[in-house]
């Protein structure tokens, strides 16, 4: 690994970032995108729909509902 350009700190050029966690390329990567997206959504007043995990909808207030398919 190198330093990326624009970033390399003069006097310390043999220096890299330690990586502390990883996500991407794991086995569990698709899970934890899943429940932050899940998350999100659910913050913004969508709800999962029971008989369908894929489907979230949103009521509008007296003017419908909004669905939204994930899957």
């Amino acid at each position: 690994m190198e330093q990326p350009d624009g970033f390399v700190v003069h006097g310390q050029e043999g220096k890299v970032c330690k990586l502390l966690k990883s996500l991407y390329g794991l086995k569990q990567a698709p899970k934890q995108w899943h429940e932050k997206f899940e998350r999100t959504l659910t913050t913004a007043g969508f709800v999962v729909n029971e008989a369908d995990k894929c489907v979230y909808y949103r009521h509008g207030g007296g003017r419908g509902s909004y669905p939204l398919l994930v899957c």
